[in-house]
């Protein structure tokens, strides 16, 4: 029987942890967010949307786990504001 080595994230804290190595997915993100945005504010402008459900598939830990998230939702927010409709926050299911 063959065994298969399946690479995985370094967990915990130390000098070669996901959280202390993260710097290059942090600048892939920050590059990927202005397509994120224009994607985001396209279906805003193109749909009159009741809601829009974020969901976080990922399982990072460490300074870049909840980064996209955020943007998404201030990006959200700010057209929200620009077009006068509040935005509400719901509850998890």
């Amino acid at each position: 029987m063959e065994i298969v080595q399946v690479p995985h994230m370094n967990n915990g804290v130390g000098e070669t942890s996901y959280g202390k190595n993260s710097k290059l997915q942090c600048k892939m993100m920050s590059m990927a967010k202005l397509v994120m945005e224009d994607a985001i504010l396209e279906v805003l402008s193109t749909y009159l949307l009741e809601s829009m459900d974020i969901a976080d598939l990922g399982c990072s830990s460490g300074p870049n786990t909840l980064i996209v998230i955020s943007q998404m939702i201030d990006i959200i927010h700010a057209k929200c504001c620009q077009l006068g409709r509040p935005m509400q926050n719901s509850e998890s299911p």
